[in-house]
């Protein structure tokens, strides 16, 4: 028999977690427990550490002179990435399942500073089974879905992919493992980033990028073989005009620039004729 009470009621509470154990939980290979997981975690807002808790923090343990296996003792840290020139280099160091933060090395390896640190919410990616057919869905540790993949024997038939706040980055659809059809992109605030179409695994036809508030970045058509053909155009963030390139299947033949005031700075090539 079932009570059913009168007048105000009181929220039903989710049931406590242990946010650790449903996070390892999101490496599982087997998409049950990750979605399981992920379902108890999107119930359970993360808490955890601030942008002024690990400024302070590295302002107040990365010293000059640290080795890249020194800072990843002193901050549990792991490398995601980076790059090195003119003897120095950049490294983005994970601080948490919630910050990132770029380091700034002298070469070999002695640390000279660190940047801002970056909210950047943690991915888990788990590899599928050799030819696996079916739906494939990898997660934030949030619980938000980051991949969501179809494979047919190992191939991709879809792939979606999603920022960390649930909102979509792209849809791509293949036919016998190529790219084919129209496929849209997103900022993380929602606008549209890109959108164009592919035949045959290459970009064909009208593709355009905007900037995250709506401005046109780039204008560009392909032909049929995937080659730049016509007009490719360039705008500043300002949606002024910076450079249009001229081609022909694939070849050069002509550009043209203009400066932040819109006046002309250069044609050549078959631009000459179009714009002087």
């Amino acid at each position: 028999m079932f009570a059913v009470a009168c007048g105000a009621t009181t929220p039903v509470q989710a049931p406590a977690i242990d946010p650790a154990v449903e996070i390892a939980r999101l490496e599982s290979p087997d998409q049950a427990t990750r979605d399981a997981a992920a379902a108890r975690l999107r119930q359970h807002p993360l808490t955890g550490h601030d942008a002024a808790y690990w400024k302070a923090q590295l302002a107040a343990r990365a010293k000059p002179g640290m080795t890249s296996e020194q800072f990843a003792a002193e901050f549990h840290a792991t490398e995601q990435g980076g790059g090195s020139s003119g003897g120095s280099k950049t490294m983005i160091w994970r601080l948490d399942d919630g910050w990132t933060v770029e380091v700034y090395s002298n070469e070999p390896d002695a640390l000279r500073g660190v940047g801002e640190p970056v909210s950047s919410l943690r991915s888990v990616w788990v590899e599928p089974p050799k030819d696996f057919t079916g739906r494939w869905v990898t997660y934030y540790v949030n619980g938000h879905i980051e991949n969501d993949f179809t494979y047919t024997h190992g191939v991709y038939a879809q792939q979606s992919m999603y920022y960390a706040n649930g909102q979509l980055v792209m849809t791509r659809h293949y036919v016998d493992g190529k790219l084919e059809g129209v496929e849209t992109a997103f900022h993380d605030n929602g606008r549209t980033s890109y959108e164009g179409h592919y035949a045959g695994d290459k970009m064909v036809g009208h593709w355009m990028h905007w900037f995250p508030d709506g401005k046109v970045e780039t204008d560009q058509t392909f032909d049929a073989d995937g080659n730049l053909d016509g007009l490719s155009t360039t705008y500043r963030p300002d949606g002024t005009k910076q450079v249009t390139f001229e081609y022909s299947h694939g070849v050069e033949t002509g550009q043209a620039g203009w400066d932040e005031h819109g006046k002309l700075e250069y044609a050549h090539g078959s631009a000459e004729g179009h714009y002087r």
